[in-house]
């Protein structure tokens, strides 16, 4: 067969424990996850034994065809990829860092303990950009982030880009917690410090990456266990 450009043998499927030699598709999708583009093999299988299998191929067609039907998100997403990061999300997909790093080629990423964290740069904003432009859609908007580790001079420096929150959801993390908080706004970044921090002032910072912090009454910035709050932003 000739699946991409690339000859596959069916001994080769064979031996992979992707295929029976009769054509019975029970084992196709067993190791799914490996496979790099099940459905156009699926296809090219469905067709071979179209010529092999005889009489029996309508039946072993409707099983394959049932059994890829049956392919999970996640798997397919391995497989195939999706056209955006957004739309990986829109399905509720766990994101490697490959797909960052095709999505966004500049991106710096790392995982651990499945969350991916990205250096800030323009390849994270633009990241940050289209998944904020997508909840944004939505009634309650996942559209703030936690900035896991910042620099008091220029901003942020490490971003978690695999968990996102709502306002109530950062609001309470920044009030408990001591979290700063990224957004692409700077009404939305205003707006979530102000549900931190309630009956405080606030004030603009322009050091580094514009943010707002909330203020004390002698106009020091608000900490929470030892963490100065801020929130940024990146955009009017």
């Amino acid at each position: 067969m000739n699946v991409n450009g690339e000859g596959i043998l069916l001994s080769e499927m064979r031996d992979a424990g992707l295929i029976q030699n009769c054509g019975w598709f029970s084992n196709l999708l067993k190791t799914v996850a490996t496979v790099v583009a099940v459905a156009a093999v699926v296809v090219a299988v469905v067709a071979v034994c179209a010529v092999t299998c005889g009489a029996a191929t309508p039946a072993v067609v409707a099983a394959g065809v049932a059994t890829a039907s049956t392919v999970s998100a996640a798997s397919a997403l391995t497989i195939a990829g999706y056209a955006s990061i957004t739309a990986a999300i829109a399905a509720g997909v766990a994101i490697t860092v490959e797909m960052w790093e095709k999505a966004y080629p500049g991106i710096e990423v790392t995982m651990q303990n499945n969350i991916t964290y990205a250096k800030w740069n323009d390849d994270t904003k633009e990241a940050i950009t289209d998944i904020t432009d997508s909840e944004r859609k939505k009634k309650d908007p996942e559209i703030y982030f936690h900035v896991v580790k910042y620099n008091n001079a220029s901003g942020p420096i490490l971003v978690d880009l695999t968990n996102r929150y709502t306002i109530n959801a950062m609001a309470l993390k920044m009030s408990t917690l001591g979290w700063s908080s990224l957004t692409e706004k700077s009404t939305d970044a205003l707006e979530v410090i102000v549900k931190a921090f309630n009956g405080f002032g606030t004030s603009l910072d322009f050091k580094g990456l514009p943010h707002y912090h909330a203020t004390l009454s002698n106009k020091s910035h608000m900490s929470v266990n030892g963490f100065t709050v801020h929130s940024y932003y990146y955009s009017i």
